[in-house]
């Protein structure tokens, strides 16, 4: 926890997160920094009206503006989510963003981000409560930690040394609640098709599943048959699932697209493919739906209208995959 201003702040970490407004080119301008005209823009229009070509099927209504500098890898993720029904719901979409919109460093020498400072969002200009916001940031920030995303220091910032006291408080209460065991080092295969899908499309996964089995009885495949995405076991049941498995059958349709259960998954995966170097992410498009730009650009199967004939074929496909990757 640290008192003062955010934009003081900004020269210890590589990553700050801002809520989108009028004043964050300005804050940062004041201090030296200057955010290039086109992002000040952008930081001054609803999320609607911005540049297509710019945020082209952003779903988490973030976009991240950066190096600041040649001098200053300083990154700046301007968060700006449009419509939610909780708090929660708000900070899930950020933390979803930070695993597709951030860089993680790789072998070509970008830099990753490790470090971050934010303010409590949502509090005060808001409209809610430190006591209100608190909570569900720090549950969503450790959920995601507890995943795998990578940082490896968090800076809460706030203006004043009394809130500041106030704030810690409340973060430390959050910490000590928290019982979600983190992932860690990945767990022994136990599974090598894990099936991702929305329970409106059980009877296509139902359908592959069989297929698979019937193709390589081996075949270890993990498909949820107790509701889960209404709540029939733990979330964490689920993760611990996903870690132990060979490969992600994401069965991508827009019943797909409006489970944030199945996205999650998605973006769970997405993470461990990043941190690990590998590809278990095997994404099958089964109907038209208007893929977010992050699904776009996945190489997928296209089995489109539920054609059995080439979810056969992709079948195959993933039979023959994990055979190679066995052997």
């Amino acid at each position: 926890m640290v008192a003062g201003d955010i934009v003081e702040h900004a020269n210890r970490v590589d990553l700050v997160i801002l809520p989108a407004g009028g004043g964050v080119a300005a804050a940062f301008a004041r201090h030296g920094t200057a955010i290039p005209a086109f992002e000040r823009a952008l930081s001054n229009q609803r999320l609607e009206r911005r540049s297509s070509a710019k945020l082209e099927g952003v779903r988490y209504r973030s976009w991240v503006v950066g190096p600041l500098s040649d001098e200053q890898r300083l990154r700046l993720c301007v968060f700006a989510p449009i419509y939610f029904n909780t708090l929660s719901e708000a900070y899930r979409y950020l933390f979803e963003s930070l695993v597709q919109l951030v860089p993680s460093g790789d072998s070509s020498g970008t830099p990753g981000v490790r470090t971050v400072a934010l303010p409590i969002l949502f509090a005060g200009e808001g409209g809610f409560t430190i006591e209100t916001a608190a909570p569900p940031l720090v549950q969503g920030l450790i959920h995601w930690l507890a995943l795998g995303l990578p940082f490896e220091r968090v800076d809460f910032v706030v203006r004043d040394k009394p809130e500041s006291e106030k704030t810690a408080n409340l973060l430390r209460q959050q910490v000590s609640l928290y019982r979600e065991r983190p992932i860690g080092a990945r767990s022994r295969i136990h599974h090598d098709v894990f099936l991702s899908y929305s329970h409106h499309d059980a009877a296509e996964a139902e359908w592959i599943a069989r297929t698979l089995k019937n193709m390589a009885p081996e075949l270890r495949v993990f498909r949820d048959v107790t509701s889960l995405r209404v709540g029939g076991i733990w979330q964490h049941e689920l993760y611990l699932a996903l870690d132990a498995s060979r490969l992600v059958l994401a069965l991508l349709s827009p019943h797909y697209l409006a489970s944030s259960f199945c996205v999650e998954e998605f973006n769970i995966v997405v993470l461990r493919d990043r941190q690990e170097g590998s590809s278990a992410l095997f994404p099958v498009l089964i109907d038209d739906a208007m893929l977010p730009f992050f699904m776009q650009i996945r190489k997928h199967e296209d089995c489109r209208f539920r054609d059995r004939a080439k979810l056969a074929q992709m079948c195959q496909t993933l039979v023959d995959t994990i055979r190679r990757t066995r052997s």
